[in-house]
């Protein structure tokens, strides 16, 4: 191939010694950047980076929200099925026409354009589409352009970066065995499906801008190229007669052949990028990117597999060996192939240093030349050096890294197997020899144009990444203690109706491997990572922010001791003079309460403030100056335990829990999500508890039901029997892990009664987060059309009414269900829960039917209506948690993306709930059994929630007609306790 960037290169060498820059290229204030591919790896973090540097005028984000397999990787056949699923679906089952590399690379992206959208906030516009063009027409009679109605509703935009890739190197290949790399088309041949031409719609429609509105209003072009389009497949170390450009490679040298089919798209896309240049005057900068890693990677890269393993398994080999010569020719990357691999911040400094360089000199057309420039280090590492970095931080528990258990090639080593040609059985097998191919830039021009030096080297590079990776594997709360630990003795060994909290979080942190943990407060550092209140069963105990809640998990823990079931409100603010439900019932003969045979299980957390426990002081003759709760403790961590009771406060059959919150109603405006010291954000105060109560209550607590303080219950007996049903199937084991009300039960409840459809969470959101649950309710409704209706939710009334909620504890998989929303709630700075609750619900879900679906399953929790869904006892009557647990470790691991290496030690089963049957007045007088009314009850809908064992867990959700759960705005009768 000719030379793409000769000539640019002749007229940049005239230009290197004077100074770049042009004042309409720098990125300022009111900079406008348009930005494709915006949910990948490099174009998301470019997104955050320019808001934190910069922080221009507007982002406007494209993405296609698809994996990057094509559009027949679901088993379609046509563009316009991809394009609406819907219409696919009735024909065919798309669940199970979808690949796990699919759906978890979509899940990536997913969870990168949330936090862009998190960091940006509104000024981030996210465009989901796919804009390349279908041959032989570009667009259908009729349709707008998307490039083109973004052009005209932005005619500001300063600055495009394009990179967007239809096909990711990284993508596994049917087999699913990474073998794919080598098979990506350079231009896709599938009947009917889109073509590689995003660079030329970018090109095309900067050239109609210059046509209408003037060069001067074109935008800054940078696009992303690859190293792969050198030829680093050619022996190293030959004669440059024989080897054009050798290793490092440099821009100005013609090129040969493309290592791979994907860096031949990218030498088209450079000879596109030089044609318009030419003949239309487009400026450009292409970025020939070597490797980038780093967190937030691409699966199923090297560097990506290979930080799994290190962190999740201590005696499996990091780096694996033993590839055949065909794998090699797919271009699959050996031990000993030299790269030059670049962290992905030094990847980003380049983006944001060529998107302000423009030479002064001109080229033939008046107009300065394009360039392609190396994105790289000009050192290169092997995998066998990452490996050893890599092992030093997570050391193997067998073999060594460096010395391998491969039976294959050694990529040109003989290191890593036994030095001969003999296999581990004595026989003698003539083993395939393959030199290894070497990669790495020359530094030059980027030094030279753009100042642009790597600064990150490949040994921090590797730390940062061992250290999200960690995160990942082990979310909310590290690592659980294992069986011979010191803290999985105790697990072990305490009594199932202990009092002692068995605390999974903070076990295991990334301190322990020698690499530095983030600041709870450097959010750039986090990348993304939720850092919780240290009062939440989901948060580190070394990396956690303080809340005015650590005391009261201390008090509340102490006053439920004993309590197998427990009720709880949270009724927070200085305005509160009593708990609305403490003094009603819904008939005689209800039970609202949990009886506990002298044991406190019904509690309220209150503000230590509030007129309610200023005037239960001065009823006991209480200080006003004492705190309850640091008095409460004092006095049991004195043994004077029947002291310590004579100070709590009661309200009705409610215990209060006075809670130190910050001095101010909940009514005036946005409050700081957090300070230096600690979170003081009333509205996450609030639900703390309700969300993510595993901390707040005794060990031997299983059940935890949430109500709001104007909630009140039928028979709280009755509510504990709905929480130990599954749906029904034979030869499955079930249970539930919550129970929650219905969304559009509660909003068809309150049509009914006149009212207006109450705000999230109750109460009226303030400005700031009305605009937060706004972009969080768009982003969750961007991934829902992504995955093209089969999740659910979205409409005008969230599916969850979260004002009474059951809560099963001490279940892993039910604690990281709590924890997915609880981190929902903390990124998007969300003041209620119940869209976060609904999304995550559609999430789980999602994936629960999809595992299920794949293994051939049908979907039986699924069903409208009563007697569509069998409803049973869980477990055959036992608790979940009396399965074996041996048998479920042996289970493959069920919860993509969040790994968890084992279970909590399980917990005998609570008293059986013919114990406390209660009788109800029905209608007409005559008493039914609450058994016997539980069957005329609609099943409600069940939605799975990922599991990790051979129980599957579910959502339940009930109207609150259902479970006898009464609003006490209504006009009921009601009776004094």
């Amino acid at each position: 191939l000719v030379s793409v960037p000769a000539a640019a290169a002749t007229a940049t060498a005239q230009a290197q010694a004077e100074e770049g820059g042009d004042e309409r290229d720098f990125l300022t204030e009111n900079s406008v950047v348009l930005i494709t591919g915006a949910a990948g790896f490099i174009g998301s973090e470019l997104a955050m980076a320019l808001h934190r540097t910069y922080n221009p005028k507007r982002l406007l984000c494209i993405d296609s929200m698809v994996s990057g397999l094509g559009p027949n990787s679901s088993g379609r056949t046509t563009e316009a099925e991809w394009k609406d699923g819907g219409a696919a679906s009735s024909s065919k089952n798309t669940l199970k026409a979808r690949t796990e590399e699919e759906l978890a690379l979509f899940e990536f992206k997913r969870q990168r354009a949330f936090h862009v959208l998190q960091t940006v906030g509104e000024k981030a516009r996210f465009f989901r589409s796919d804009f390349r063009p279908t041959i032989p027409e570009y667009f259908d009679t009729g349709e707008v352009p998307l490039l083109d109605t973004i052009f005209q509703s932005h005619p500001d935009i300063t600055h495009v970066v394009h990179l967007a890739d239809p096909y990711h190197s990284a993508i596994m290949n049917e087999r699913g065995d990474g073998g794919g790399v080598g098979q990506t088309q350079a231009v896709p041949r599938t009947k009917d499906s889109t073509k590689s031409g995003m660079i030329e719609a970018i090109l095309e429609q900067l050239r109609k801008v210059g046509e209408e509105r003037g060069e001067e209003a074109v935008p800054h072009l940078v696009y992303a190229s690859s190293f792969e389009a050198y030829n680093h497949a050619f022996p190293y170390g030959k004669s440059e007669a024989k080897n054009p450009n050798p290793p490092p490679f440099r821009e100005d040298r013609n090129l040969t052949v493309p290592s791979t089919l994907r860096g031949t798209s990218k030498v088209i896309d450079e000879i596109l990028a030089t044609t318009y240049s030419r003949y239309h005057g487009i400026y450009s900068v292409g970025l020939r990117f070597f490797p980038v890693y780093g967190p937030w990677g691409l699966p199923g890269t090297p560097l990506f597999e290979m930080a799994e393993r290190a962190v999740s398994d201590p005696s499996a080999p990091i780096l694996l060996e033993g590839r055949t010569e065909a794998s090699v020719r797919q271009g699959e990357l050996l031990p000993d192939d030299i790269r030059d691999y670049v962290y992905i911040d030094d990847a980003v400094d380049a983006i944001m240093t060529a998107m302000q360089y423009r030479p002064r000199v001109k080229a033939e057309n008046g107009s300065p030349p394009n360039l392609v420039i190396n994105v790289g280090s000009g050192e290169g590492s092997t995998l066998r050096d990452i490996a050893t970095i890599m092992e030093a931080h997570f050391p193997r528990s067998g073999t060594s890294t460096s010395t391998g258990t491969g039976t294959g090639i050694q990529g040109g080593s003989d290191s890593g197997g036994n030095g001969s040609d003999e296999d581990d059985d004595g026989t003698s097998a003539k083993r395939d020899k393959v030199e290894p191919t070497v990669s790495f830039a020359s530094t030059y021009r980027a030094e030279t144009l753009l100042g642009f030096k790597t600064q990150v080297s490949v040994k921090e590079g590797i730390a940062n990444l061992l250290a999200w990776h960690f995160d990942r594997a082990f979310p909310y709360g590290g690592k659980p203690p294992t069986p011979g630990s010191v803290d999985g003795a105790e697990a072990a060994g305490g009594s199932p109706g202990g009092d002692d909290q068995n605390k999974v979080t903070g076990g295991h942190t990334i301190s322990a491997h020698g690499i530095e943990a983030c600041s709870p407060f450097d959010k750039e550092c986090l990348t993304g990572a939720p850092v919780f209140p240290c009062a939440s069963e989901c948060s580190h105990e070394s990396q956690c922010i303080k809340s005015y809640l650590d005391d009261a998990t201390e008090v509340s823990r102490s006053v439920t001791a004993g309590c197998d079931a427990v009720l709880y409100t949270v009724h927070l603010g200085d305005h509160v003079v009593s708990i609305p439900s403490a003094h009603t019932a819904v008939s005689p003969g209800s039970t609202p309460y949990i009886e506990g045979n002298g044991k406190r299980c019904n509690v309220a957390f209150v503000s230590e403030g509030s007129a309610l426990v200023r005037r239960l002081k001065r009823e006991k003759g209480i200080s006003q100056y004492l705190s309850v709760s640091e008095e409460f403790l004092r006095r049991v961590n004195g043994g004077d335990g029947r002291g310590a009771a004579s100070v709590l406060l009661t309200n009705g059959f409610w215990t209060l829990v006075p809670v130190a919150s910050p001095p101010r109603d909940s009514s005036v405006g946005p409050a700081s999500f957090e300070s230096s010291d600690g979170y003081d954000d009333w509205d996450l105060l609030r639900l703390l508890p309700k969300i993510s109560p595993g901390l707040f209550f005794s060990g031997r607590t299983k059940y935890a039901i949430y109500a709001d303080p104007d909630i009140t219950f039928a028979s709280i007996p009755d509510l504990l029997r709905q929480a130990k049903m599954q749906p029904y199937k034979e030869g499955m084991l079930g249970a539930t892990a919550s129970i929650i009300g219905s969304g559009p039960a509660e909003a068809e409840r309150r049509r009914a009664k006149g009212r207006m459809a109450k705000a999230p969470g109750g109460q009226l959101p303030n400005g700031y987060r009305a605009h937060s649950e706004a972009l969080q309710l768009r982003s969750y409704n961007m991934v829902r059309v992504g995955l093209e209706g089969e999740m659910q939710g979205g409409g005008d009334t969230p599916i969850a009414d979260s004002s009474w909620i059951v809560h099963t504890l001490g279940v892993e998989d039910a604690r990281l269900f709590r924890c997915d929303v609880m981190g929902e709630i903390v990124q998007w700075e969300a003041g209620s829960d119940e869209r976060s609750l609904e999304f995550v619900m559609g999430l789980h879900d999602l994936w629960s039917r999809v595992i299920v679906t794949w293994g051939g399953v049908d979907l039986w929790w699924r069903g409208e209506g009563v007697g569509r869904v069998k409803v049973v006892p869980e477990a055959g009557g036992k608790s979940p948690s009396a399965v074996n647990p041996a048998k479920d470790e042996a289970l493959p691991n069920r919860r993509r993306l969040m790994d968890v290496s084992s279970l909590m030690k399980h917990q005998d089963a609570v008293e059986t709930a013919e114990s406390r049957r209660r009788l109800e007045e029905n209608d007409e007088g005559e008493a039914t059994t609450s058994k016997e009314a539980k069957m005329e009850v609609d099943p409600g809908l069940w939605m799975g929630v990922l599991s990790s064992t051979e129980v599957h867990y579910f959502v339940r959700v009930l109207p609150s007609s259902a479970v006898g759960a009464v609003h006490l705005e209504e006009e009921y009768n009601k009776h004094s306790l």
